[in-house]
């Protein structure tokens, strides 16, 4: 099978909850550990040795995000135990599918992570906006080794929140090719070609689309990332 649609990835952003670095009886080991769980969310992979631990040794770092399977969220951990060998400092990432609604009862409650992996730029956009969330330090967001286009979704009305850690391909659209050639249907460039490929099939019987969405308490995310990725094209 092949695919003839190609969307944009949903990109993974860290941020700093500011609710929980604030309100430490130590002002500079508050200071201190927003600044180096900045760090720890831009750090490289595990062959770079990560920036010196100016004294944070001992400091305790909480991570929380969506991924949650042993083979993702323990990668997610390696690569974070590998920046606490270099730094001393001590990070636990927590993952669960529903974190991005959880997060939402946390910071309510005045007990958010250190740092969230926020699965769509537009809901670090809104913790932004009303406070929820602190802005990276300037000497991070200034050595943030990434395109304009990437960085971008990590900022939010020109101030740097988050860098973007991971990408997700979605929305594709698979097809037969030899089913295409039995019934000379051409392959679709533009949205109204889509549109008359999925009439010409009706009128022939055949059924369009068939979208996989059940997926536990989380059933329906493959087809709302569909919605999702129709309104940023058409609308922005």
């Amino acid at each position: 099978m092949k695919t003839f649609k190609r969307s944009f990835g949903l990109f993974l952003v860290l941020a700093l909850v500011s609710t929980a670095c604030g309100g430490s009886d130590d002002d500079g080991a508050s200071s201190s550990a927003s600044s180096s769980a900045a760090v720890a969310t831009t750090a490289a992979p595990a062959t770079t040795a990560a920036p010196a631990s100016d004294g944070l040794a001992g400091t305790s770092v909480t991570v929380f995000g969506p991924e949650s399977s042993d083979e993702e969220a323990g990668a997610l951990q390696d690569a974070l135990d590998a920046f606490a060998a270099e730094s001393g400092i001590e990070i636990v990432y927590t993952g669960n599918r529903d974190a991005a609604d959880m997060i939402n009862t946390q910071v309510a409650g005045g007990n958010p992570p250190d740092i969230f992996v926020f699965p769509q730029p537009g809901k670090l956009a809104d913790f932004a906006r009303d406070g929820s969330v602190l802005p990276l330090p300037a000497d991070v967001a200034s050595s943030m080794e990434w395109s304009d286009a990437w960085t971008s979704f990590g900022n939010v009305d020109g101030t740097q929140y988050g860098v973007p850690t991971k990408s997700d391909l979605k929305s594709l659209v698979w097809y037969k090719p030899a089913k295409f050639a039995e019934k000379g249907y051409e392959i679709p460039g533009t949205w109204d070609a889509l549109k008359s490929l999925a009439g010409d099939m009706i009128a022939n019987g055949d059924t369009p689309f068939c979208v996989g969405i059940e997926s536990g308490p989380a059933t329906g995310w493959t087809f709302t990332d569909w919605v999702e990725d129709l309104m940023l094209r058409m609308h922005g």
